[in-house]
């Protein structure tokens, strides 16, 4: 079940615009193939659903104030300008505050829907491969992720080119602090249909070693008689 990409961090912070998607999507689904979930279809998968930036959605201010305690509106340009010494705190503060939000909104609310129809749920991240775009996409990329059953990360790289290890490391590190026993990772995407079987055995051992547990072979091509035939 793969509904979506991205949306805008206004959309995935507010609960009602949540649950419309639900109804139009998810809810899709199980009308029209009800014998499938928990079975053929066995989890909703997320595919970089992220935050815009600066992220905002209606009542965050007032919603704010009372998990945090003081007014954040006099503090906005602290997000941007120096502001002295509270600048630090006013930043920790929103994006733990817009992290805890976008977890539990959207994905917490995703997930109980899915446990409630015997699916569970797979996420990956948006450019995960910076610890400043895990502040940027996400607030706090562990705490988004500790939603979801089943963390993930994609590995898209060009023939020739490596991907650092913190990319899966992250997502299997959210797994072991959560107590998650599964970690799939989108691969193959990108070599086209010069990937070799070599190539491919090499990609697949060095995720399982960094401790993913399933594969999503994504994009590749799987016939040379027709370059665009691709899986």
């Amino acid at each position: 079940l793969v509904p979506f990409a991205r949306f805008g961090g206004e959309i995935v912070a507010d609960s009602g615009a949540v649950r419309a998607f639900i109804r139009s999507t998810h809810e899709e689904y199980r009308r029209r193939f009800p014998w499938a979930a928990g079975t053929v279809m066995p989890a909703s998968m997320d595919d970089e659903t992220s935050l815009c930036w600066p992220a905002w959605t209606p009542g965050l201010l007032e919603d704010f104030r009372a998990v945090k305690g003081y007014d954040l509106r006099p503090l906005l340009p602290a997000l941007w300008r120096d502001a002295g010494r509270i600048t630090p705190k006013v930043r920790a503060d929103y994006y733990g505050y817009i992290a805890d939000r976008f977890a539990r909104t959207f994905f917490g609310t995703i997930n109980a829907w899915a446990k409630a129809n015997g699916m569970k749920t797979h996420a990956q991240p948006l450019l995960e491969e910076s610890l400043a775009w895990h502040v940027r996409f996400y607030g706090d990329y562990f705490r988004v992720l500790r939603e979801v059953d089943i963390p993930g990360a994609d590995v898209i790289v060009m023939p020739g080119q490596r991907c650092h290890a913190s990319v899966v490391k992250g997502a299997a590190s959210v797994a072991h602090l959560a107590g998650r026993n599964e970690v799939m990772v989108e691969n193959f995407a990108g070599f086209g249909w010069g990937l070799t079987l070599e190539e491919q055995r090499w990609q697949a051992n060095w995720l399982y070693s960094l401790g993913t547990t399933s594969l999503n072979p994504h994009a590749f091509s799987i016939s040379r008689h027709r370059v665009m035939t691709s899986a």
